[in-house]
């Protein structure tokens, strides 16, 4: 079996080499779970491509149907009445307003 080359993280595997002495000692648990991450790494890296890929065309898609929509004048919202019957209800520019309207039921209500 041919060794592979995978990168790994330089600040990780400073931590996983601690000095001991005159030598350095390494912790092998460590360092194979450094490893493992780096070989997931480099096998999902052709996914990753090939998303980036698919990712970049339904953008592009995407684009061409909003500039349809804006040029066709066509409409985003549901059509059929209930779109349109629905009244909005007038909103108080300021708290003044709505304290003025108040009073103003209440004087009627009684």
């Amino acid at each position: 079996m041919a060794p592979r080359l995978v990168a790994i993280d330089i600040v990780a595997l400073m931590h996983a080499v601690r000095p001991r002495g005159t030598c350095f000692v390494a912790d092998p648990a460590r360092l194979r779970k450094l490893i493992e991450e780096a070989q997931k790494r480099t096998s999902c890296q052709p996914d990753v491509e090939k998303l980036s890929k698919s990712l970049e065309e339904l953008e592009r898609e995407n684009e061409v149907l909003r500039k349809a929509i804006r040029e066709g004048g066509l409409s985003t919202s549901p059509s059929g009445s209930d779109a349109g019957s629905k009244k909005k209800k007038r909103r108080a520019k300021n708290k003044k307003e709505t304290l003025k309207r108040i009073v103003i039921k209440d004087e009627f209500d009684e």
